[in-house]
């Protein structure tokens, strides 16, 4: 007894590692669905497209090559001379330009540094702008501080105040034009 539940257990366990058909036959059913029932034999249709179109591909460029073939080794002379041709051009213009590697470095070297000098010009332009930018919002404040002080002025000496003598309004006159001209920004 002990022997045919060994046997049997030996046997059920050859099937689950060995016996794969019920998962392959699985497989094969959701293949077959796959590319029949959900495509619709949309890749058939596109298959036999494809075969007729190489079908008359055939038909009509075969006899196309067959009559061209003897015109192929007289393109391929012509084709070998332009060739040749272009080359001799090239190689003269070569010789014509005569610049040699050193004299290409050479001018590789001179258009470096002038981009440089030109890159070292801008910046001293830039920062010459930006002082004179300084120097001009400086001088607008001090035109607009003595605008103010002018207009102080004549506002204190119409009001009938008298000046100090350092030549400023009174600090209540040079108040009220200080507000005037806050209101007026």
């Amino acid at each position: 007894m002990a022997t045919e539940a060994i046997i049997s257990d030996v046997g059920t366990i050859y099937k689950r590692l060995f016996h794969h058909r019920p998962v392959i036959q699985n497989e094969v059913h959701l293949f077959v669905r796959e590319f029949e029932v959900k495509r619709g034999n949309s890749d058939l249709q596109c298959l036999q497209s494809c075969v007729s179109m190489v079908s008359e591909m055939e038909a009509v460029f075969l006899e196309d090559i067959a009559s061209m073939r003897p015109h192929f080794k007289s393109i391929h002379s012509l084709a070998a001379e332009v060739t040749e041709l272009g080359n001799e051009i090239l190689g003269k213009e070569k010789e014509d330009t005569g610049v040699s590697p050193s004299e290409q470095e050479r001018l590789n070297r001179e258009v470096e540094e002038y981009r440089l000098e030109q890159e070292r010009e801008t910046a001293e332009c830039e920062a010459r702008a930006k002082s004179e930018r300084q120097r001009l919002g400086l001088e607008i404040r001090e035109t607009r501080d003595s605008r103010l002080r002018l207009r102080t002025v004549s506002v204190g000496s119409s009001a009938g105040l008298s000046l100090s003598l350092n030549g400023s309004p009174s600090d209540s006159v040079e108040g009220e034009g200080r507000k005037g001209e806050d209101e007026e920004e």
